[in-house]
């Protein structure tokens, strides 16, 4: 069966990020999955959703199969009210769904703002403030690495 791909909302954050995260329902091996996507900005979504169909439809398929591979589909969670330790259901929805926010996403909300980064930079290699900067971006790329 052919999957099918249907746009229920588009947010364009602005700013510095030139991405729109697309809201989509994707119908395929007969069930519905609600998803996320980031499209890159000037493109045909028509287009571009048929070019990332196969990779949704892989993400899916493995998700799928951890799903299924869950023996139990429970978890052990703290009772926020009585502190006490509860096994509860783990929904499908915690295991299918989309990997977002991103890498990228994830950095930019910690990166250092521009205007400090520019500092930085414009103190020198050898000042203490281009270190701090360093290593904080560093720490940032290490705590979200690429994927």
């Amino acid at each position: 069966m052919a999957s099918e791909i249907q746009l229920e909302g588009l947010y364009t954050p602005g700013g510095s990020e030139d991405r729109s995260l697309a809201y989509v329902v994707i119908n395929y091996n007969n069930q519905q999955y609600k998803w996320q996507i980031y499209i890159p900005s000037g493109v045909n979504l028509a287009e571009y959703f048929e070019i990332i169909k196969p990779s949704i439809e892989s993400e899916i398929d493995a998700k799928e199969l951890l799903w299924q591979s869950l023996d139990p589909k429970t978890k052990t969670i703290e009772n926020s009210i009585t502190g006490e330790m509860e096994i509860v259901d783990i929904q499908k929805e915690e295991i299918v769904k989309p990997d977002v926010p991103d890498y990228y996403a994830l950095r930019r909300n910690e990166y250092p703002k521009i205007s400090d980064q520019l500092d930085a930079i414009w103190k020198g290699p050898d000042s203490s403030d281009y270190q701090r900067l360093k290593d904080k971006i560093l720490e940032i790329k290490t705590k979200y690495p690429k994927t």
